[in-house]
């Protein structure tokens, strides 16, 4: 498959590039992540082709960037919807456009927010912040799939799936374990790089962490929420 996508995408750099400094592109990017070639235990050689500038590697990289817009841009404008019908968020929120079908104001707001870390040069925390986000996601799911029998049997045995109960239960419990992990990891290196950095340090060296941006994100859904409840309790009065 390698071979056919060098054949595949035509080269228009040659392999070494005498204006580019591979160590330097190097620590940028890991800088970017909050690490340091030091961080490996020992040094970093380079062998064979140029892995960041000049070969055939960027098309994998963009196909994992568009990937990642995915869930950045239209899971939070869907399940702002769901949040919409059951009441748990203001129902403008949830404005669809007639002719287009579109979540026009989740959309927006989702847009904006992008620009936002676009503009301040934060697209690689957008990017981790939706991975950490399906994570946590995949997280909760399996932990509300394994409590589902205690608190709602009722909605339990509406499952269909033609899968074992324990087979189900087992996988559940290797996600939680897996995804756990995940979270904790990133909790654990984004606390090191809270308790060594200041947050100014971290504004204009572009490298805030995803655990930032989630509080941020969790306050803003605690305000909707909040904001929600209270135009429902209005309604009823």
């Amino acid at each position: 498959m390698a071979r056919n996508l060098r054949d595949f995408v035509p080269r228009k750099e040659s392999k070494t590039h005498t204006a580019f400094d591979i160590n330097e592109a190097f620590a940028s990017l890991l800088d970017g992540v909050q690490l340091d070639t030091q961080d490996t235990g020992g040094s970093v050689t380079f062998t064979g082709e140029d892995p960041i500038l000049p070969s055939n590697h960027r098309l994998g990289a963009i196909m994992a960037i568009t990937t990642s817009l995915n869930p950045t841009l239209i899971v939070p404008s869907r399940l702002a919807l769901i949040f919409v019908e059951d009441g748990l968020a203001p129902r403008w929120l949830g404005y669809v456009n007639r002719r287009t079908a579109t979540p026009i104001w989740a959309l927006t707001l989702t847009l904006l927010a992008c620009l936002v870390l676009l503009v301040s040069k934060q697209l690689s925390l957008a990017l981790n912040i939706a991975v950490f986000a399906l994570i946590l996601l995949y997280f909760l799911h399996s932990v509300v799939f394994l409590m589902l029998p205690r608190w709602n049997s009722e909605l339990n045995r509406e499952i269909s799936i033609n899968l074992p109960v324990w087979v189900q239960r087992t996988a559940a419990w290797l996600s939680v374990l897996s995804m756990g992990g995940l979270i904790l990891v990133q909790l654990v290196h984004d606390s090191q790089t809270l308790r060594t950095t200041s947050l100014s340090q971290r504004i204009s060296g572009h490298s805030l962490t995803s655990l930032e941006l989630a509080i941020v994100w969790g306050l803003i859904g605690v305000a909707l929420y909040a904001y929600a409840r209270s135009q429902k309790r209005a309604a009823k009065l």
